[in-house]
């Protein structure tokens, strides 16, 4: 069993920022921010054997939390990612995790109308951009992972997994003025009479902006996933002998074939941009396909 804590402070990270206009620049890279990383990592493994059984784990889990400690006095935000024709969506700012989720609060459906309900934080009785918060965020509360092997006369057996607690992922695979290809939940739970108690507006209300920049659009990115399950069995030394043969064993392989998690995307492995700034934002990124092998194993 091992066991791990750390701390870092990164300093003096380059972020772009605008600087005066006499310049001739609409941008310059400057040191700028600090973020502080904390986390603790945990691993157990175990190997033993019952007579002709041969077995084995090993089991981790790590969570980790960052925090933007500084930020030039001139910089308020770095805006990151975007969704729905401009709206700014992710921000690096001092005293938040990094690129945490901005947007409105989705407080529910109308249960007479239909129509969502968003959280009137300034109390203008207006729904405006000062209306927008911290919504959520791509940095999960822990990670783990798990192996399990097993071997007993001539058959064996392999099983590893990996998933993720706590993330958000803002699903942003809806277009404003297009309500195609829309997953299935949307139509089977939306409001559609007066009286309706349900998480999802009438289908109208769903391609709206107020909807697509609000945190009804962020969703429990939590899963587990099994990499892999193999079963294998190798023929008796008598039955090969004869052959020449030194080993011949027979898998059946299942690979990212059993993903358990209450998303509605694709995928929630790959949910997310390739750039940092738009992880967890899910434009309807490509899945881990699963593959079903069967393969025979012959060492000389």
């Amino acid at each position: 069993m091992t066991a791990d804590f750390y701390s870092k402070l990164n300093r003096n990270l380059l972020v772009s920022v605008t600087p005066s206009y006499t310049t001739g620049q609409s941008s310059v890279f400057m040191n700028a921010g600090s973020v502080r990383n904390r986390g603790v990592e945990f691993e157990v493994s175990w190997n033993d054997s019952m007579g002709d059984l041969v077995y084995g784990i090993d089991a981790n889990i790590a969570s980790n939390k960052n925090l933007v400690t500084d930020l030039a006095n001139s910089i308020t935000r770095i805006r990151g990612a975007s969704v729905d024709k401009g709206h700014d969506c992710t921000y690096f700012q001092k005293g938040y995790p990094i690129w945490y989720m901005y947007g409105y609060v989705f407080d529910g459906v109308d249960p007479d109308t239909g129509n969502g309900i968003y959280r009137d934080i300034d109390g203008d009785g207006v729904l405006t951009t000062s209306d927008m918060t911290m919504i959520g965020c791509a940095q999960p509360d822990f990670t783990y992972g798990i192996s399990l092997m097993a071997e007993y006369k001539g058959f064996d057996f392999i099983l590893s997994g990996n998933g993720t607690q706590g993330n958000d992922i803002w699903f942003a695979g809806i277009r404003t003025n297009h309500m195609k290809n829309l997953p299935v939940i949307f139509y089977d739970r939306a409001w559609k009479r007066p009286g309706d108690i349900t998480g999802y507006p009438r289908i109208s209300q769903v391609i709206t902006s107020s909807y697509l920049r609000s945190s009804a659009c962020v969703y429990d990115g939590s899963y587990f996933r099994i990499n892999q399950l193999q079963i294998g069995y190798s023929l008796p030394d008598g039955i090969i002998s004869k052959s020449g043969l030194d080993k011949v064993r027979l898998f059946l392989s299942m690979d990212d074939y059993f993903t358990f998690s209450r998303y509605i995307g694709f995928d929630p492995v790959t949910a997310g941009d390739d750039a940092s700034s738009g992880n967890g934002i899910d434009r309807g990124s490509y899945p881990i396909p699963r593959k079903l092998t069967f393969g025979v194993n012959i060492t000389l």
